[in-house]
């Protein structure tokens, strides 16, 4: 099917900040803990001239960063950003991103060491691409596409694609929309670690499990 779009153009700004404390306790001459808590933030991300969108699925309507309504989308299609979000990332910011860690080590036998873990890890998007954000609503991106019975042509080269193929005005019935949750909460995973290691002469041998829990994923 022949189609057209608009090109898509944006800059992101957003910034993430993260610390971490640690600290080790020897229990006993054989039992040693490692104890230690991460705090990651990150904002979400803003277009630099404020040229995204969300559209809400449960209302059906599109709110723009900053309120700013861009000339020809109807008024029956925006409404106000909501308290408690961001006025231009549009969505609220997860800063519940709390990350505890633990580790021991227990000397078994003179020669035997048993090694223990497991935390919490936070994880971004960074492989989510434009195509998929919001700047990508309309009218910061349109495109359109002519169906055809792939027997009779509807375009023809020498006219090329009518005049009012792409426009200034929204209609949305028939517009590609992106809709990220307002509340999206920071994927993350549990992760632990067991292990076993032998020494044997000059050779240490390492036998190592591992479980990946993920109770969360990405909200789109």
């Amino acid at each position: 099917m022949p189609g057209l779009a608009t090109r898509l153009a944006a800059t992101f700004v957003t910034a993430t900040v993260g610390g971490y404390v640690q600290d080790d306790w020897k229990l006993t001459p054989r039992l040693t803990l490692n104890l230690g808590l991460r705090y990651e933030f990150w904002m979400q991300p803003v277009e630099r001239n404020d040229r995204q969108a969300n559209f809400l699925v449960n209302d059906g309507k599109l709110i723009f960063a900053n309120n700013q309504v861009p000339a020809g989308v109807p008024a029956s299609l925006v409404e106000p950003v909501p308290g408690g979000i961001g006025a231009r990332s549009l969505m609220k910011t997860d800063t519940n991103n709390f990350a505890p860690r633990l580790g021991l080590a227990y000397q078994m036998t003179k020669n035997t060491v048993l090694r223990a873990g497991a935390g919490v890890f936070f994880a971004d998007d960074p492989a989510i691409g434009a195509s998929a954000r919001l700047v990508a609503n309309p009218p910061f991106f349109q495109s359109t596409t002519y169906a055809t019975d792939q027997i009779n042509p509807i375009l023809n080269l020498s006219t090329g694609f009518p005049a009012n193929a792409i426009g200034q005005n929204v209609n949305i019935s028939a517009a590609t929309l992106s809709s990220w949750a307002q509340n999206m909460k920071q994927a993350y995973v549990y992760h632990w670690s067991f292990g076993i290691q032998q020494q044997w002469r000059d050779t240490i041998f390492d036998r190592r499990y591992q479980l990946h829990i993920r109770p969360r994923y990405v909200q789109l």
